[in-house]
């Protein structure tokens, strides 16, 4: 044998097993990569359908925000003619009692 650690036939072996590894290592590398890709594309279609739901719930939210001030503004108007209404009402009636207490 030679002055060598290990022989040609075990330093082949081992070349073979380190090169075994190597070409796992290297698949399992592309498995997980090819996995986290597939796992990316599936959040950013996620993430893309829960923003557009957001911006769909946003819209409405607007609408009904624009349709409240409407309606807070008509029951203002409404409640001030009501106001004008009972106090012309108030007055026909003073004036009414005026000229019953002045007619008789």
């Amino acid at each position: 044998m030679g002055s060598g650690v290990c022989s040609r036939r075990q330093r082949r072996i081992f070349q073979c097993l380190l090169l075994v590894t190597v070409v796992c290592g290297i698949m399992y590398g592309g498995m997980i990569s090819y996995e986290m890709h597939k796992q990316l594309k599936r959040t950013e279609a996620m993430a893309l359908k829960y923003q557009q739901h957001q911006e769909s719930l946003s819209a409405q939210l607007q609408v009904v925000y624009e349709h409240r001030s409407r309606l807070e503004k008509s029951l203002q108007k409404e409640r001030l003619e009501h106001k004008k209404a009972k106090e012309g009402k108030k007055n026909d009636l003073r004036s009414i009692t005026t000229l019953e207490v002045c007619l008789h």
